[in-house]
């Protein structure tokens, strides 16, 4: 008997180990398809949230994550205290914001690996992370006293990433003096558009969860920020779009090459949404220089105000590529031999 409870506390304390290496060697920079799912609750959550807005709270640990989710369901559902890690699991909330069901998720803090200590919190770290990957929208909470951490710019990095909307509200600013907010707040937005260039004019939203200052703002822009990130724009625009585009922005030359041959994008539609994604037909991205690859994305950002959400550019060469769109898919369109459509074929 003692010998097969000294095997199961071996086995347990292996597990353990196991975990912990897993989550020092990847910190915040994970492969999140690869992480093990949580708890059979969590996984029910998940299959539930089809006609949801699902919207998670994340953040460090102690900047009011849980005080927030209180405020905007009006109910003391989640645990609050002073100290930090009160929040162990993600806590799912159903709720209705204007006509609008919305799933809000309370989750654990992420702190630095350094200071990850139990196996418990390695669990609630990997739940969080599953809620980053299942979510739509990501309220990142930050404390307004304490600007970017380093481990905020990477919470942020990841979200995006992951391809989710991100939202950055700042807690605690009633606790800011009046005649600093103004400055603080545009300084920080500009340090924001300076460590997120790929994502132009990032919403952020200075916040009391506590006083119950603009917190219902959060859920206006989170359901804004859904609706953008799940549309479709027409391939009419898009093109019309490029068309402007390349007589304004001068083409340059195939990357790596020594001519002066040039590529030519003759045609963009959006293929796919969550996040939107749009290809180009005409060059690969091995051709294309990177700075001019940003710059289109930049001017996809502008035309069709994309601010805060994450999206995705695929490029395909000129040949064999005749394609039309469905929605999430991109298909061949089939041609007579000549790469000319079959009007029977044409949709």
């Amino acid at each position: 008997m003692r010998l097969e409870v000294e095997r199961k506390r071996e086995k347990r304390t292996e597990d353990e180990k196991k975990t912990t290496q897993f989550v020092e060697e990847k910190e915040l920079d994970v492969d999140l398809p690869n992480l093990v799912h949580g708890s059979e609750k969590w996984q029910q959550a998940m299959d539930d949230t089809e006609r949801d807005i699902l919207v998670s709270i994340v953040g460090r640990p102690n900047v009011g994550k849980s005080t927030l989710v209180n405020k905007l369901i009006g109910k003391n559902v989640c645990l609050t205290g002073p100290a930090a890690g009160v929040t162990r699991d993600s806590v799912w909330i159903d709720h209705l914001w204007k006509g609008k069901p919305v799933k809000l998720v309370d989750t654990a803090g992420l702190r630095r690996k350094g200071h990850v200590e139990s196996a418990v919190e390695i669990k609630s770290i990997q739940n969080t992370l599953n809620s980053i990957k299942k979510s739509h929208v990501c309220i990142h909470l930050m404390d307004a006293q304490e600007y970017w951490t380093q481990q905020d710019v990477k919470i942020a990095n990841l979200i995006l990433q992951e391809g989710k909307c991100l939202l950055v509200a700042l807690n605690k600013w009633d606790l800011i003096e009046e005649a600093q907010r103004k400055p603080l707040l545009e300084t920080f937005q500009q340090t924001t558009q300076g460590l997120f260039p790929a994502v132009r004019k990032l919403k952020v939203v200075p916040i009391s969860a506590l006083k119950m200052q603009r917190q219902f703002e959060l859920l206006d822009s989170a359901c804004e920020m859904f609706e953008r990130w799940s549309g479709w724009l027409k391939t009419s625009d898009l093109n019309h779009w490029l068309r402007e585009f390349k007589k304004m922005v001068p083409i340059p030359k195939r990357k790596g090459s020594r001519d002066v041959k040039r590529f030519n994008l003759v045609f963009v539609a959006q293929t796919n949404s969550r996040p939107p994604t749009f290809t180009f037909r005409g060059a690969s991205s091995a051709q294309i220089p990177d700075v001019y690859i940003r710059t289109l994305e930049n001017g996809i950002r502008r035309e069709f105000d994309w601010a805060g959400v994450p999206i995705r550019l695929k490029f395909l060469p000129r040949e064999g590529t005749d394609f039309y769109t469905k929605p999430g898919h991109l298909r061949r369109r089939p041609s007579d031999g000549h790469g000319v459509p079959r009007r029977s074929e044409v949709h």
